[in-house]
């Protein structure tokens, strides 16, 4: 990366330099700063459809995103967990099948379609049927995929007013945005249409439109499920990717994953037939290893730009005029080594147990970015992962097709690792 090279500052355009320097995170993400210019430029799938990730004055995102924060609570976002279960259970039959009859298993995608219908069971209380059949139903996937290549126009406002934010465009659904916006509308109209669900992120939404208009308006609520879905999916899928990559890659850290879900099992935990998300919070070790798969490969590639204010804004021994785009890469901060000691690069979950790892982790862990644009979402992500995970190192024995294999990804907006099958046995849960 070229801050290995160049150290702390990086200009990665005429207006923009990628800052790498430990004091980023405070005086840039946690700083009330405008955001960049692109934020506006993707507003999806049109301009009129406005969320809080693109609203770049702090005040105004702030007060929208308070409107959306209570389908977002741990509380609202538990309710979800036993419905969450079918989509849970719907993977591991395809699991099963595969370790069954010993043919292998493109597990990498098949996560991706978990974590796609996870959204689903906690936005809409719906389903997208892709863990169900198996397959990439209605091209949902490879529109996230395309939707990745989409985001750049932010950064071309003569292109951008043509094509993204054009109403026409998404009536057309010429471009990926207009899919996936069809996709969350049919969702939420069926979820209207459910008088007998329950009380799911959606229906919170619509509890606060209904109390306070002036607040929220329907394409906000559109817009942050069409958000949603393009954005949580593929994040998640691939820290689950990581985590399951890399512990196998590490057969001590393997090892000890599966002695601990096996005391939790001695100890009645952990023994649902899909692990409870109270039960995975009580696994340590299993927990730092999520961290670190977050840490490791963060699941965003794109940078956060902020736009230096009145004044200016000074970092380490650098002092940026008024109107610079100073932007923080998830990646540069993970991965420095004057952060995170010499074994910055490596996976290992142990350093989680060191002194300094509680203010590390305060200081310089942004998986889910941090101040005013804190993914919201991160309460659904935390316990997808902690079930999701738990559960499939309980019941399976994991080995690479190809052993030899070497972990490589796309950087769109978000990372996508490129397909890694792998052969399946399943483990008795007294093994």
């Amino acid at each position: 990366m070229a801050h290995v090279s160049f150290r702390h500052f990086v200009r990665i355009a005429h207006d923009e330099v990628s800052v790498g320097h430990p004091d980023a995170v405070k005086k840039i993400l946690l700083a009330p700063l405008d955001k960049g210019y692109w934020y506006a430029g993707i507003k999806n799938p049109d301009y009129r459809f406005i969320a809080p990730f693109v609203v770049t004055n702090p005040k105004e995102k702030i007060e929208l995103s308070k409107a959306l924060a209570s389908g977002y609570t741990l509380g609202s976002v538990l309710q979800a967990e036993d419905t969450m279960n079918s989509t849970i259970e719907n993977l591991l039959g395809w699991m099963d099948k595969h370790a069954e009859t010993g043919k292998s298993m493109r597990l990498d995608l098949f996560l991706r379609f978990s974590a796609f219908d996870i959204l689903g069971d906690v936005i809409f209380s719906k389903q997208f049927g892709l863990t169900r059949e198996g397959r990439d139903v209605g091209n949902a996937i490879a529109t996230v995929t395309q939707m990745s290549f989409a985001v750049v126009f932010g950064y071309y406002s003569r292109w951008r007013s043509l094509f993204l934010s054009n109403p026409l465009i998404t009536w057309l659904q010429i471009l990926p945005m207009g899919h996936i916006h069809e996709t969350a509308m049919k969702a939420i109209s069926e979820r209207q249409k459910n008088v007998d669900a329950r009380f799911d992120v959606v229906a919170h939404w619509f509890k606060m439109l209904q109390e306070h208009p002036e607040r929220l308006n329907l394409r906000n609520i559109q817009s942050q499920a069409t958000n949603s879905i393009s954005a949580g999916a593929d994040t998640v899928a691939t820290a689950m990717q990581t985590f399951i990559y890399f512990t196998i890659k590490h057969p001590r850290v393997l090892a000890r994953v599966q002695e601990e879900i096996a005391t939790a099992l001695e100890n009645g935990l952990c023994n649902t037939k899909v692990v409870t998300y109270a039960d995975a919070q009580k696994l340590p070790y299993l927990q730092v290893c999520i961290k670190e798969a977050l840490r490791f490969c963060h699941p965003v590639s794109m940078s956060l730009p902020r736009v230096a204010p009145a004044g200016g804004i000074e970092i380490g021994d650098r002092k940026f005029p008024q109107g610079t785009i100073l932007s923080v890469n998830g990646w540069v901060i993970h991965l420095s080594e004057e952060i995170w000691g010499p074994d910055a690069r490596e996976f290992n979950p142990d350093r989680w147990f060191r002194e300094d790892a509680a203010e590390l982790e305060k200081k310089y862990f942004i998986p889910y970015s941090a101040g005013y644009e804190s993914c919201p979402g991160h309460h659904i992500a935390k316990l997808e992962l902690s079930k999701v995970l738990t559960t499939i190192m309980r019941d399976y024995d994991i080995r690479q097709v190809d052993q030899n294999h070497v972990w490589k990804i796309k950087a769109y907006m978000t990372v996508i690792p490129d397909a890694w099958p792998v052969y399946l046995k399943k483990r008795n849960m007294n093994d």
